[in-house]
């Protein structure tokens, strides 16, 4: 099985025009064929890669901290719906995790839709810190990857000589969603477990599937990630690991690439494989006002990226219900 390619992307951030170009051809070409890469070359890489890492420590708080910060589908009685802790199922399994999302500070205002006051709720925040400064570093976090996806971005639409507007729409603002991810270690299985509770090994690693192969519903994702697991598939149809590297984050392109770049660039399908090992990462998607008029796959009209997501959450919250 083969690895995502590696880029380095310094050239954006300070080179030649030429080196620039280059780049930017190199990226979307890589996009194109194997819909993922690593990218590594920013100057302050290797310092967010202590700043991620020092942001899971938020896994380590108390549960009664954690389900202080928990969305209403959990805590009823909690303010918070979209934005805040997710905890893993109660009835422990082979593919748990817990989250924590965490969105642009101050929160952004809402649309005027039924059901868009979740998308102006204000980050919850915890009463007691895993660390000194995490509440600011995990700020700090956002907007400097924010600021990298939107040069990648932009370093897109010069390879594809897009519309400036066009992804001007898709970048304006400050909105996007900062997900702190934890991937439980394997429970004990009982000798009684029954057989179905084996999961199925899907690779020579002898790896399960742990989070199922989906396009994120968004522009642009860069991942960090401390444990291999994390798989894209390429348009060949092979999956391809993503390993982990100091200094490095993964590039995936959202759903709305599709349409954007008329199929040159699609989403990127992923997934993440276990071996029971414990793992965490930290992934920044970049998102579009609420506003932004966005011409999603499989939907016919153009509509605004806050009633495209409406739909979807509503969609997700259904699922991950019928899970607890």
């Amino acid at each position: 099985m083969p690895d995502t390619q590696t880029l380095d992307i310094s050239a954006l951030f300070g080179g030649s025009s030429s080196d620039y170009e280059r780049v930017s051809n190199q990226i979307v070409d890589v996009l194109s064929k194997e819909c993922g890469f690593v990218a590594i070359g920013h100057p302050a890489m290797v310092d967010q890669h202590q700043r991620a890492n020092g942001l899971t420590r938020f896994f380590d708080l108390s549960d009664d901290v954690k389900l202080s910060m928990a969305t209403t589908q959990f805590e009823p009685n909690n303010s918070n719906c979209y934005r805040g802790y997710y905890p893993a199922p109660e009835k422990r399994g082979y593919s748990d995790k817990e989250r924590l999302d965490i969105g642009p500070e101050p929160g952004l205002v809402a649309p005027n839709l039924e059901g868009s006051e979740i998308l102006s709720e204000p980050n919850p925040w915890p009463i007691t810190e895993p660390q000194d400064g995490w509440r600011l570093d995990s700020i700090q976090y956002f907007d400097d990857l924010r600021k990298i996806a939107v040069v990648l971005m932009n370093s897109i639409s010069c390879a594809l000589d897009l519309e400036h507007d066009a992804i001007n729409d898709l970048c304006r603002g400050r909105n996007g969603t900062l997900r702190l991810l934890n991937y439980l270690p394997q429970p004990e299985r009982s000798p009684n477990s029954d057989v179905s509770e084996t999961p199925e090994i899907v690779d020579n690693k002898n790896r399960w599937v742990v989070g199922r192969e989906h396009v994120d519903t968004t522009t642009l994702t860069l991942l960090w990630q401390t444990y291999p697991g994390l798989q894209i598939k390429g348009r060949d149809n092979e999956w391809r690991d993503v390993l982990p590297r100091e200094g490095g984050l993964s590039v995936h392109c959202g759903d709305l690439f599709t349409k954007l770049t008329s199929g040159v660039i699609n989403g990127s399908i992923h997934r993440v494989l276990g071996d029971g090992t414990h793992r965490t990462s930290v992934g920044m998607f970049l998102e579009p006002d609420w506003s932004t008029i966005i011409r999603p796959p499989n939907v016919d009209k153009e509509l605004s990226y806050a009633e495209h997501l409406l739909s979807v959450f509503s969609g997700r919250k259904k699922a991950q219900a019928s899970r607890y």
